[in-house]
């Protein structure tokens, strides 16, 4: 899916097995970053 979404390949620092757990900042912070720049082009 990444792949078609042409997404970038992206590591959550400090977190090994659950980001959503593990570091939720970074994983929120990288994921709006993404969608925005996705959403405004």
């Amino acid at each position: 899916m990444a792949e078609r979404l042409d997404a970038d390949f992206a590591v959550i620092p400090n977190a090994i097995h659950s980001p959503t757990t593990e570091n939720p900042t970074a994983l929120a912070t990288l994921l709006v970053t993404t969608w925005r720049t996705w959403l405004n082009p």
